[in-house]
């Protein structure tokens, strides 16, 4: 049997379900919450709700992602659904962007049921932007749906806030995700472990870190820096910044392990849990003293790194110290 794949956030979609059966839908809602928490998965799966041929009448609380509308928005394809976000990490959303999928609020739908406009990253929206998005949020159109998804509450403009209905998103709970990852994904008990800690309980970092081989290459570092007498690694690994910045978050992530377990802590508290038995041995060289101030040194690294200094000597220290 194929895993389940929930991306989305259940109870919301029921909730969206429930208003949209008794009429109570309001024109325009802000989503807070961490990043890939769901957010923008979760308005889309509210798009998909609402313009389901098999729920025209709007009973059910789940689409049948199974109709032509489903399958359209499976595939970003469906007419009388958009989405804009910043076209590259931490970038502004364009004035040209908002201005297009602000252009549908003028039309008819094509599918005759709701459109839904989706602007991701709002926090992110330049003051032109939001000044035509305030203009749109007066001016309500009944058929049209706008969603907004948000990280930093405080950057989108208070006119705006004030306009939309605000669904604050959670994390998952550590060990909630964890299940969710053996059950839904089909993941190893250690790996579904390492990756909700690692993504703090948001299913979508989770993911991605799976995709990534996240799990597999943490402890390939720690085989070659911790239990590996390699000394071109540190040579090979500083090449990029992108895997010096991974060596170092693993080797923050296991000298806070080997403290928890000199201090006598061997239960899930513990990142590397699928390494007991190496965090064991490993701490039996290193005085607490010894560990804490590793520690300090791997922390002063990732901010030498942050501040683009060479860290290949910061490196070697470290491994000398272990």
């Amino acid at each position: 049997m194929l895993p389940i794949v929930v991306e989305y956030n259940v109870e919301v979609l029921k909730k969206f379900a429930g208003l949209n059966r008794s009429g109570r839908l309001a024109h325009a809602y802000l989503f807070i919450g961490p990043r890939f928490v769901g957010k923008k998965k979760t308005a889309l799966a509210i798009a998909k709700l609402l313009n389901c041929e098999q729920n025209i009448d709007g009973a059910k609380d789940i689409f049948c992602g199974q109709c032509p509308s489903c399958l359209k928005m499976q595939a970003m394809g469906h007419p009388d659904v958009s989405l804009i976000a910043p076209m590259t990490e931490g970038a502004s959303i364009k004035i040209e962007q908002v201005r297009l999928i602000l252009e549908k609020v003028k039309m008819r739908s094509f599918g005759g049921g709701k459109k839904v406009l989706i602007i991701g990253e709002a926090d992110h929206l330049l003051t032109e932007g939001s000044n035509i998005l305030l203009k749109t949020l007066e001016e309500p159109s009944p058929d049209t749906l706008l969603f907004l998804t948000a990280t930093a509450v405080e950057n989108i403009l208070s006119t705006i806030r004030s306009r939309c209905h605000i669904v604050r998103f959670s994390p998952f709970e550590k060990v909630e995700l964890e299940e969710q990852l053996v059950q839904n994904y089909n993941e190893s008990k250690f790996s579904s472990h390492f990756l909700a800690f690692s993504a703090e309980g948001c299913l979508g970092k989770a993911l991605q870190l799976r995709d990534s081989q996240s799990f597999d290459k943490k402890n390939q570092v720690i085989n070659r820096f911790v239990f590996s007498e390699d000394e071109e690694y540190i040579k090979t690994v500083t090449q990029e910044d992108e895997d010096v910045k991974f060596l170092l978050e693993v080797l923050e992530g296991w000298v806070r392990d080997a403290v928890l377990v000199k201090s006598g802590i061997r239960d899930q508290r513990i990142i590397n849990f699928d390494r007991l038995n190496d965090l064991n041995g490993f701490v039996k060289k290193l005085t607490f003293k010894e560990l804490t101030e590793l520690y300090s040194q791997v922390v002063k690294t990732q901010k030498m790194l942050s501040e683009n200094f060479n860290v290949k000597v910061a490196l070697a220290a470290i491994k000398l110290s272990m």
